[in-house]
């Protein structure tokens, strides 16, 4: 795959193996001291070099990029800003990707210059499957950043489109295919419910594609073959990104105080899927894979928590029973159990070097878990979204009064989570009772809280020509 062009070729063609090389480089473990040896300057800046001089000779330039092959670089650099953290910079390269292959008639079926030969060792791809992965990446990095989506059209889910895919294929599809209503619905000024349903029915299907044992969970502490632990790993991100998008699609139901029974399937939904994600999330921390990859588990399995942690507080609020609310009654000490350990994770994983939003992410799942904690001493919390005219891809979150607790999500905006008065009544009639309850609620209430610096979102994924993955 690195062998470098013939002698004479395009400069798209040289520009492509250097991405692919970099691409390689950033997922590699650093090499032995003997190996490194051998090496004229580290793995990390050869990567760089890499990365600068394609991008700077030939990515940048719109008249080197007008083939399949520019396409294809200009996504991989994409790829390359997701996995370094900056999703935003990743969904902007994108976007220049796609409008690109728009200019050229690639989401219409044209085929684009091809400047490869059969020298060169590579297949003419298909356009067909560019244009769908360019989509599937643009819907995940629109998704992740609450930005719009280029195009709405899913005609690569048609059933004509699906007959000779792969199960692995369909499911890709048909998951595209929901986040591209998902994307659509969050445009409306309100949820459109029969949209939500359209995108459940279709997620539904595609979790039926797949063979028996396709959810099952393994442990990558035993001991696995090589080619078998690099597929349950594959298996693994596609189980968590099929569940995330779950919880993304039903995630505005969760934040209605309704009981109807939209409403309440929407909730159930949202925190089973929680679960299904969380619970990879940290199976996954296990394998030697992770470290290029944690950005985006981090984001999904904080998103995942949140989502429980919602869940808990809209429950505990009511005064009544209801059906969702049961439901809960024998499952939140497992589910806090996991968010601590999602959380443990977390603060022993060493961090990529650009991923520092990962670090704001573990100060906010700390308060989020200390709300959690008095929650389930008592305390009754209200939540809501704030209106905002502008946008904000940073995370955030800022300590109300010792009260209650204002997130920033770049993908669903600020969440307000806020102590309700009558809970406040409760505590200060408890501390005239029981002092000595009233000074273990305050101990588990905001522990030494301090305001979070913002920084820019960050998220990782794999790049491959043929599929969508973390």
């Amino acid at each position: 795959m690195l062998q470098p062009p013939p002698s004479g070729s395009h400069p798209v063609l040289y520009a492509r193996k250097m991405m692919q090389l970099a691409s390689c480089l950033q997922v590699t473990a650093p090499p032995e001291p003997q190996v490194q040896n051998q090496i004229s300057g580290s793995f990390d800046n050869l990567m760089l070099r890499a990365i600068e001089t394609a991008r700077s000779l030939v990515n940048s330039n719109d008249e080197m990029v007008g083939s399949i092959e520019g396409i294809e670089c200009i996504a991989m650099e994409s790829i390359y800003h997701s996995y370094t953290g900056d999703l935003c910079r990743a969904w902007l390269t994108l976007r220049r990707a796609m409008l690109i292959a728009q200019t050229m008639g690639l989401h219409r079926g044209v085929h684009p210059p091809y400047m490869g030969m059969t020298t060169d060792g590579h297949r003419q791809p298909d356009p067909d499957q560019l244009w769908f992965t360019l989509v599937h990446l643009d819907r995940y990095f629109s998704l992740m950043n609450g930005l719009p989506q280029c195009s709405s059209e899913s005609s690569f889910a048609a059933p004509a489109k699906l007959e000779n895919c792969t199960p692995e294929e369909k499911l890709r599809r048909l998951d595209c295919a929901a986040a591209g209503i998902i994307l659509k619905n969050r445009e409306n000024p309100v949820c459109d419910y029969e949209m939500v349903l359209e995108a459940d029915r279709l997620l539904q299907k595609a979790a039926a594609c797949m063979p028996p044992g396709w959810r099952l969970l393994y442990s990558f502490t035993n001991t696995l073959a090589k080619n078998t632990e690099a597929e349950h790993w594959a298996r693994l991100k596609e189980n968590v990104r099929h569940y995330h998008l779950l919880v993304q699609l039903h995630w505005p139901s969760l934040l209605c105080n309704n009981d109807d029974w939209e409403h309440e399937y929407s909730k159930i939904s949202a925190v089973n899927a929680s679960r299904e994600a969380l619970v990879r999330c940290i199976a996954l921390t296990d394998s030697k894979y992770v470290t290029y990859h944690s950005p985006a588990f981090n984001r999904i399995a904080f998103f995942a928590s949140l989502a429980l942690c919602l869940g808990y507080l809209d429950v505990s609020r009511r005064d009544y029973q209801t059906a969702y609310a049961a439901l809960f009654s024998h499952q939140r000490q497992n589910d806090r159990d996991m968010m601590e350990q999602a959380l443990f994770n977390m603060e022993h994983m060493k961090l990529l070097e650009y991923d520092t939003a990962s670090a704001k992410i573990k100060t906010i799942f700390q308060q989020l878990l200390a709300i959690d904690a008095s929650a389930s001493n008592g305390t009754k919390y209200d939540f809501r979204v704030l209106a905002e005219n502008n946008y904000n891809g940073e995370f955030s979150s800022e300590v109300i009064d010792g009260r209650g607790l204002r997130v920033h999500i770049p993908s669903h905006g600020t969440i307000v989570i806020e102590s309700c008065k009558e809970a406040y009544d409760s505590r200060e009639t408890a501390a005239t009772t029981y002092p000595s309850e009233q000074n273990a609620q305050e101990t588990a209430f905001f522990p030494s809280f301090s305001p979070i610096m913002t920084d820019g979102v960050h998220f990782g994924l794999d790049f491959n020509a043929h599929e969508w993955t973390l």
